[in-house]
């Protein structure tokens, strides 16, 4: 039986900052422990931040413990190209690096499901609203893409926080995702190990690990929609 085609998720956000690496990978890394055959694709330039995190799992999966996920880099000439993987994964994840480049259009172009990770700041929120306008130009040639805002890094304590949460929940052009991940040092661990946080097995990254779980399944549950 031939399988079915791989989802596309990219994961962008003009701001830098706004954590598109380690929702990428954690997500990669969930897919993955559920079963999926999974790309990840960092079409960041500059920082290849995702291709770091990849060298790192290398070096501490020698003993193949942990689930493969495969990684790669491809510049956009390429990754407007990326359909053509379709049949041998189940999941390509895009890591969408910062800034609007042409790497961006590029990851908008090919996505079936575009992930816009968001700080609750007012400056975050400020230039996650001129992302969304270039990706609303973008989705009039892409129109089967669905587009949902994650929080992250959200601080349940911060007044302000609270304050822009409340701003994003009356946005109604795109979904803002039920599931929001919190400011967590675990988050932090996991990438600089090339972990994802379900995968750290300490006390202090239950909560995340729990938060990327949940993440997962709203986002696979949205894709079936």
């Amino acid at each position: 039986m031939k399988k079915p085609e791989a989802k596309i998720i990219a994961v962008s956000n003009q701001k830098g900052g706004a954590g598109k690496s380690t929702v990428t990978t954690n997500l990669a890394v969930e897919l993955a422990h559920r079963g999926y055959e999974v790309l990840v694709i960092d079409s960041d330039a500059e920082q290849q931040s995702t291709m770091v995190w990849s060298a790192r799992r290398e070096q501490v999966n020698e003993s193949g413990e942990l689930p493969f996920v495969q990684t790669t880099h491809l510049p956009a000439k390429n990754l407007r190209n990326v359909h053509r993987l379709r049949d041998k994964y189940e999941y390509i994840l895009i890591d969408g690096g910062a800034r609007i480049t042409e790497e961006a259009h590029a990851a908008v172009a090919v996505a079936d499901y575009l992930l816009v990770p968001v700080k609750t700041s007012e400056l975050d929120v400020e230039s996650t609203v001129q992302f969304l306008k270039i990706v609303s130009l973008g989705m009039k040639r892409n129109d089967a893409l669905q587009v949902s805002i994650l929080i992250n890094g959200m601080n349940e304590q911060s007044v302000l926080g609270q304050t822009v949460l409340e701003q994003l929940e009356q946005w109604e052009d795109f979904k803002l995702l039920k599931t929001r991940l919190g400011q967590y040092q675990a988050f932090q661990d996991a990438v600089s190990s090339g972990m994802g946080v379900v995968e750290l097995g300490t006390r202090t990254a239950v909560k995340p690990g729990n938060q990327v779980r949940a993440l997962c399944t709203e986002i696979m549950e949205m894709m079936k929609k």
